[in-house]
C-alpha cells in the first residue's frame, strides 16, 4: 500500500448510477404490479401515482447524495454529510463488503443505520483500499 495507513485515510463517495438504476427498475416493477392487478382502476391510478411519486423523490435524494468517510487509526471511523457535522462511527459486525457493494452497518450518536457503498461511487482504487481497511480496523465477523 503506498499511502502511509498511519495516517489515516479520506473517502468522498458519489451517487452511483447503479443505485440510481437499481431504483428506476423496482419502481418499474412495482408500476407493473399496479396495473396487472384485478384492483378498480381508481385503485391503480393512485397506487401508479404514489409508485411514481416515490421513485421521483427517490431519485431526487440518490441523484446529487455526496458524502466523506474517514479513517484514523487514533479516531476511527467518521462520517460526513454535506449538511451535518462529522458523526463518530461505531462499525457494526454486520458489515458485509464484496467487489460491487459494501453495506456497512454503523451506530452513530445511539441509533444504528445502513449505508450502501456501491462501487462505481468511489474512485475504484479508494473502493479497494476501503475494504481493506474495514476488514483490517478490528471489523470482526459475527460468530
Amino acid at each position: 500500500m503506498p499511502k502511509n495507513q498511519e495516517s489515516g485515510a479520506h473517502f468522498t463517495i458519489g451517487p452511483s448510477a447503479w443505485l440510481i438504476k437499481l431504483i428506476a427498475g423496482l419502481h418499474t416493477i412495482s408500476l407493473l404490479a399496479c396495473w396487472l392487478n384485478a384492483l378498480p382502476i381508481v385503485i391503480k391510478l393512485l397506487l401508479s401515482v404514489m409508485a411514481a411519486a416515490s421513485w421521483y423523490f427517490q431519485h431526487q435524494s440518490f441523484k446529487d447524495a455526496s458524502y466523506c468517510v474517514h479513517y484514523t487509526p487514533t479516531a476511527g471511523w467518521t462520517l460526513s454529510f454535506v449538511e451535518n457535522a462529522n458523526l463518530t462511527l461505531n462499525i457494526q459486525t454486520g458489515t458485509v463488503s464484496n467487489t460491487l457493494l459494501t453495506v456497512l452497518h454503523y451506530e452513530a450518536q445511539g441509533k444504528c443505520s445502513t449505508l450502501l457503498i456501491f462501487k462505481d461511487a468511489i474512485i475504484e482504487n479508494d473502493y479497494r483500499r476501503l475494504i481493506v481497511l474495514l476488514k483490517t480496523s478490528g471489523l470482526k465477523p459475527p460468530t
